[in-house]
């Protein structure tokens, strides 16, 4: 495991619309919800290698450091490549965060859109782009705890860029592959879990019929930190 800071990405359909409004310099702008507030949501991701599947919801004030200076937060089309994290490739880059509004659903994100992207970003956005993809660096809780299972609230984040995508469930393929191995190790450790619950069943129900258990059973008993004891008990 690396100390350095974890880049996550999350990806929410737009539900909610965009709106689409115009300066007095004639700049347009985007404004729509990029993070709700205190809602888990399923995350699938690779943390250090292994496939993680856990729940995730963001505090209200988690982005407030993004109030505080808007514009470090790039605005793009389409999921950045790797190491594009920090600001966005230059080819996918559309504009820069005006201004975020802490309101009482989420994080409303208002972005300016440079002139020669700006009829571009609009039609994307408005037609197949729906879905806002964000990338941020927990800042509490520190990386770490994503755990298989575990419920992690973000408490304060760093922003670091917003994307306009196509619906990430087609398009996110590692995203796919890491959900897929993740289930599947959820499936493997609940088939793991009936197949002692069933084991302990039968050599309970041995041991309350008063009959002896033979070397295997023992030796399975141990393997698995159950003492003999508690089975008569039934508390194993």
């Amino acid at each position: 495991m690396t100390d350095a800071p974890l880049v996550h990405t999350r990806a929410r359909e737009l539900t909610e619309g965009v709106e689409v409004s115009q300066r007095s310099n004639g700049q347009r702008q985007l404004s729509f919800l990029i993070v709700p507030w205190d809602k888990p949501t399923e995350v699938a991701e690779l943390i250090d290698g292994v496939p993680t599947l856990y729940t995730e919801s963001f505090a209200r004030g988690s982005l407030d450091r993004a109030l505080k200076a808007p514009h470090r937060a790039a605005f793009q089309i389409d999921h950045p490549g790797p190491y594009e994290h920090q600001r966005g490739s230059l080819e996918r880059l559309a504009g820069y965060g005006h201004k975020f509004e802490d309101s009482a659903e989420g994080m409303v994100g208002t972005f300016t859109l440079y002139p020669s992207q700006a009829d571009r970003a609009v039609e994307l956005v408005t037609s197949s782009h729906r879905w806002a993809s964000v990338d941020f660096v927990s800042i509490t809780p520190r990386r770490g705890v994503e755990k298989a299972g575990a419920h992690i609230v973000r408490r304060a984040a760093h922003l670091n860029a917003v994307a306009a995508v196509v619906d990430p469930a087609y398009t996110d393929a590692n995203l796919l592959a890491v959900r897929a191995d993740a289930e599947h190790a959820r499936e493997l450790l609940a088939a793991e879990s009936a197949q002692r619950e069933s084991m302990l069943g039968a050599l309970g129900f041995l041991v309350g019929a008063g009959l002896a258990l033979n070397a295997e059973q023992l030796e399975w008993l141990a393997a698995h930190d159950v003492d003999p004891a508690t089975l008569a008990a039934g508390t194993p």
